[in-house]
């Protein structure tokens, strides 16, 4: 009888300790971690230079003077050169 209690307690301490870790599995993956499978790449609508303000596709950024981040199109990257503005 005795050895039937302790194998019940053994049982149910086991199923105890395996629900706090799936609990504690679960609540691991739900923080701000995106699975790359449920990621869908977005449209790219573009985004404005900053000296001309028109929508470009691809931006080269640079830091100004004051250590800003600045997107300038392919028009304008002569003028942020100019002004020897520190390519990122």
């Amino acid at each position: 009888m005795e050895l039937w209690i302790g194998i019940m307690m053994s049982g149910a301490a086991a199923a105890l300790l395996l629900g706090i870790w799936a609990v504690s599995r679960k609540s691991r993956n739900s923080g701000n971690v995106t699975r790359l499978k449920d990621f869908k790449k977005k449209k790219r609508n573009g985004q404005p230079c900053s000296f001309c303000r028109k929508k470009s596709e691809d931006l080269a950024f640079y830091a100004d003077e004051n250590g800003q981040i600045v997107g300038v199109c392919k028009s304008c990257r002569p003028m942020a050169e100019r002004r020897e503005l520190g390519r990122l």
